[in-house]
């Protein structure tokens, strides 16, 4: 489902399999590899939805400069640059 209080709707909370379930269980193999495919490729990032809040609250605007501190593995600093393109 869509996480109605991100900007676009550009997010989802999917509760039918959880992330254990899809690395282990080999009846999940095709569903993960769609998904590392996917991430590899940059057309999905797997984020916690309570990661996802301090680029919101921050409102990152094109020409500034942001430090992302807690940068790894780069979920939110890649959540800061989209946002920075959301109303170009």
């Amino acid at each position: 489902r869509g996480l109605s209080w991100y900007p676009r709707r550009l997010a989802w909370d999917w509760q039918l399999l959880g992330r254990r379930e899809v690395r282990k269980e080999c009846q999940h193999s095709a569903l993960r590899q769609l998904l590392q495919l996917a991430e590899e490729q940059g057309l999905l990032a797997r984020q916690e939805a309570v990661s996802m809040i301090p680029a919101l609250f921050l409102e990152p605007r094109p020409g500034q400069t942001v430090l992302d501190l807690c940068a790894a593995p780069g979920s939110k600093s890649s959540q800061l640059l989209d946002a920075m393109r959301w109303n170009e």
